[in-house]
């Protein structure tokens, strides 16, 4: 039966249930627990899997004396107890489906209530478990949110809570549950998803979520949780923000030494509201230590982790904000290596089917290191390959940024149904890349339609409007667009980054020239004035965002 669960958990949740089932003994058993709680495990058929769980360890031993201290021997002739042997047979035999109605009655029934506060618990760890099997994540949810307000919860039931609400999108549940987790078991907990727990944690100062938001971040910070070795920079520089505004610099201070992201620390460094902070250590705030730091910590994390495929994207990021161009290339070429030995990626890494980032960076290494003919093969070889609409863009992109109008539009045809396959911002680079071409063939008609759909369309990606509003030399507007953002706090971070002087590793004559407008834009007094009231502008020797 401990099989049973943890495939339940992998098929329905992917790496994040492989991955809570791995950090504690007590979820690999819980179904177990509630078992022997129920039924005192007298059955012959029971007794290899009381046998299993026992030889685990200290948890499963502490989970069976907690069930056997709330049941006893189950009393005979009774047929309620009777129903819940039925049930707990049905799910050791496999039969999940079948058990799951029957544990529906049981847990709805009056006799339900009779039961004493450990029965209970155990009853309903085991209805959630099975039901979250069937992927009934509701029902699994109302029953969690009972079992964790009861005194005999353990790591299980928080754990079935966090899941269930992540599921169903009910983010202040789920935030409340990793809290939850972080501050009673910091140890089995500081291993969770990082993709499941973005998705819950992103700060809004207007938000509904933001007390929980807080408080997640903070057991996340004291739980020193990292992601496979990696520092979440982004999250620490989320919570160093909301500890300035509450006052708390010295906490702050403490948060800023786990921050190992360059970007992460210019975007603070360039705001005034960091100022005290900026002011007290500014070393701390030094982006080009972060950036060799950022890519030793990374390494280690590579070699740690060695199947862990994000890692190495990430370690890619780090050398090219490094300018490690040569690393970035031989790193990109020994993970295509291995994959081409092994015959497929996931005999090589975990959770993955595509090495397209991996051949973006590689592209972006040549480019860096002004070998076009092979970045231009790079980006060719990649947009060949079956539905990677991202690689299409950046084979497109290459082209509009060199006055290639008629490759670029070539390749964006690969894209099925005028761009409506893509994402909302795929949309909006596409329409960017068209803009850009058009403007080479000096297609009037083409390029304000283009720009009237990336204005209309502006919220799903407010940075690559600005860049249109550049390209498309309408700097008013342009200067008005910056200036609006920097004035508002929700886009000003993004803003202000934007503002910043980067040393630009590859400016093809498009860049180049979109590059000295911006800069003149930047010059005029209004966007100079709006820039000082909430931060500054200065000179960082890494590339700007990829």
């Amino acid at each position: 039966m401990v099989g049973v669960l943890e495939r339940s958990f992998v098929i329905r949740f992917g790496c994040e249930g492989s991955r809570i089932l791995g950090v504690s003994p007590y979820l690999r058993t819980l179904v177990l627990a509630a078992l022997l709680a129920i039924t005192g495990c007298e059955s012959e058929r029971m007794a290899p899997v009381s046998f299993q769980v026992r030889s685990e360890g200290d948890a499963p031993a502490v989970a069976a004396r907690i069930a056997l201290e709330a049941f006893g021997v189950a009393r005979t002739g009774d047929r309620y107890i009777e129903d819940w042997q039925a049930a707990i047979q049905m799910v050791a035999l496999d039969e999940r489906k079948r058990a799951l109605p029957l544990l529906e009655d049981l847990i709805a029934s009056a006799r339900f209530d009779q039961l004493n506060s450990a029965q209970q618990h155990a009853g309903l760890l085991l209805g959630g478990l099975v039901s979250l099997d069937q992927l009934d994540d509701s029902y699994a949810h109302r029953l969690f949110v009972r079992s964790t307000a009861m005194p005999e919860a353990i790591l299980g039931d928080w754990s079935g809570r966090y899941v269930t609400a992540s599921a169903l999108g009910d983010r202040a549940d789920a935030l409340t549950s990793v809290a939850t987790l972080l501050h009673r078991w910091p140890n089995e907990a500081a291993d969770l998803s990082l993709d499941t727990l973005i998705g819950n944690i992103q700060i809004d100062p207007e938000g509904e979520q933001r007390e929980a938001e807080f408080m997640a971040l903070n057991a996340l910070f004291d739980a020193r949780f990292k992601e496979r070795g990696a520092e979440p920079s982004s999250w620490w520089g989320i919570l160093a923000a909301e500890l300035v505004e509450r006052g708390d610099l010295h906490r702050a201070a403490r948060v800023v030494d786990r921050i190992d992201r360059p970007r992460t620390l210019l975007a603070m460094r360039v705001d005034r509201r960091f100022d005290a902070l900026v002011e007290e250590d500014p070393q701390a705030f030094d982006i080009q230590v972060a950036a060799r730091k950022q890519s030793e910590n990374l390494e280690r994390s590579v070699e740690l982790y060695p199947r862990n495929l994000t890692a190495v994207l990430q370690l890619e990021n780090a050398y090219f904000e490094a300018h490690r161009f040569a690393d970035m290339l031989q790193t990109a070429d020994t993970v295509i290596s291995r994959v081409t030995a092994a015959g497929s990626i996931n005999a090589v890494y975990d959770g993955v089917t595509t090495l397209r980032r991996i051949y973006r960076f590689r592209g972006l290494a040549l480019e860096a290191m002004h070998r076009d003919d092979e970045a231009e093969a790079q980006y060719r070889s990649a947009a060949d390959e079956e539905e990677n609409f991202g690689g299409v863009l950046d084979l497109a992109e290459f082209y509009a940024d060199r006055n290639r109008a008629a490759d670029a539009l070539a390749a964006l045809r690969y894209l099925p149904g005028n761009d409506r396959s893509l994402a909302p911002y795929g949309r909006m680079e596409a329409r960017l890349i068209r803009l850009t071409a058009a403007q080479s063939m000096n297609d009037r008609s083409e390029a304000q339609s283009c720009l009237t759909y990336l204005r209309e369309h502006q919220s799903d990606s407010i940075d690559v409007f600005q860049v249109a509003l550049v390209r498309a030399d309408k700097s008013n507007e342009a200067a008005e667009l910056i200036t609006t953002r920097l004035k508002d706090p929700k886009l000003r971070r993004q803003a202000l980054l934007e503002v910043q002087s980067y040393a630009w590793p590859i400016e093809p004559p498009v860049v180049r020239d979109a590059n000295a407008r911006w800069a003149r834009i930047l010059e005029r007094p209004e966007v100079k004035a709006a820039i000082a009231s909430v931060g500054r502008r200065e000179r960082f020797e890494i590339p700007p965002q990829s």
